[in-house]
């Protein structure tokens, strides 16, 4: 299970876009993924700056025009737990 205090990272990825649908590689994997736009915004962030499901959730409020309650962090824990699984994020070490 994802913890909101938990900080993340993402490295490796090469990224395209055809119409509206993200479409990320994995270039350590090699796996190829079609992903939200949502899940896209994440990983773009992470690409700038480790961050923890809270800080993300922020951002995630912000650029969607929505408040940053309970919701949208259950939410962002949700999708970087899926981003996990995938092997597009990991846990930050410093």
């Amino acid at each position: 299970m994802v913890s909101r205090s938990t900080c993340w990272s993402t490295e490796s990825l090469l990224w395209k876009q055809w119409a509206d649908v993200p479409i990320v590689y994995n270039v350590i994997s090699g796996n190829t993924h079609v992903i939200s736009p949502v899940a896209a915004k994440i990983l773009r962030q992470l690409e700038q700056q480790p961050s923890t499901a809270a800080q993300l959730a922020l951002t995630i409020a912000s650029e969607f025009d929505v408040d940053s309650d309970q919701e949208v962090v259950e939410l962002v824990v949700r999708l970087v737990s899926d981003l996990d699984e995938l092997g597009l994020v990991k846990p930050f070490t410093e």
